[in-house]
């Protein structure tokens, strides 16, 4: 039960990373960027997940799912607002 709790936020974070993540950063060409985000989130979770999986098992996984999912869709967010601002500064000018 108790990881069924902690999943409950991954809907929320699936929608930013496919919406901002593969449906936008792609559609406009920045698919490095993308690729550097999982790249450095697959790393910082692989760590992660070797460090917290020993001290609190499938409770760990889902922290850490849960976690590198949240990083991986506030950073696709975060890009995605970023390129749009400068391709609406872009056409302004």
């Amino acid at each position: 039960m108790k990881v069924i709790q902690i999943m409950a936020i991954t809907p929320f974070l699936l929608f930013l990373m496919n919406t901002f993540g593969t449906n936008y950063l792609v559609l406009i060409g920045k698919e490095k960027v993308l690729k550097n985000i999982i790249l450095i989130c697959s790393i910082l979770g692989f760590i992660l997940s070797c460090i917290i999986v020993t001290h609190y098992s499938y409770i760990g996984i889902s922290i850490t799912l849960v976690s590198i999912w949240g990083i991986r869709g506030v950073l696709t967010f975060y890009y995605a607002k970023k390129f749009q601002k400068q391709s609406e500064k872009n056409s302004m000018e």
